[in-house]
């Protein structure tokens, strides 16, 4: 798997983002196209702007796939989980050591042996390996 494709990686997020973006578009061209008269002679020209859109769309949509199966597998691998949600628009080292920190500090005071507790630990776990690989990406 790539070096850059852990569960927190604002790559993924881009990616999320970018095809929401899309969709919204292509959401508005087809509006477009449906308030159209057909005798306008826009509406040849809108028909291919919504295919354009949802070809697009749909290459996107096959990253996100590709993009997905990579941060599965490593997610399962570290036994650690986030969502898209989960990552910040601005995830650099320093916001990454932030949330670690922050996480390592709940950690210190979870229940011994409960669910909490076990949750942190990977939490702790992919971010201290995220911020190593974002810390790489930065400083070579």
């Amino acid at each position: 798997m790539p070096d850059d494709a852990q569960p927190l990686d604002p790559h993924l997020r881009l990616i999320s983002d970018t095809f929401l973006e899309q969709l919204e578009r292509l959401l508005a061209l087809e509006e477009r196209k449906r308030e159209t008269p057909f005798d306008d002679p826009a509406f040849p020209s809108l028909a291919r702007d919504v295919e354009d859109a949802a070809r697009a769309l749909l290459g996107r949509a096959a990253h996100q796939a590709e993009r997905a199966h990579d941060v599965h597998d490593q997610a399962v691998g570290d036994g650690a989980s986030s969502t898209i949600e989960d990552i910040p628009a601005d995830l650099t080292p320093a916001r990454i050591l932030a949330m670690w920190r922050d996480a390592d500090r709940e950690l210190a005071v979870a229940e011994p042996g409960s669910s909490r507790q076990r949750e942190l630990r990977d939490r702790v776990d992919a971010l201290r390996s995220a911020y190593q690989r974002a810390y790489r990406r930065v400083d070579p």
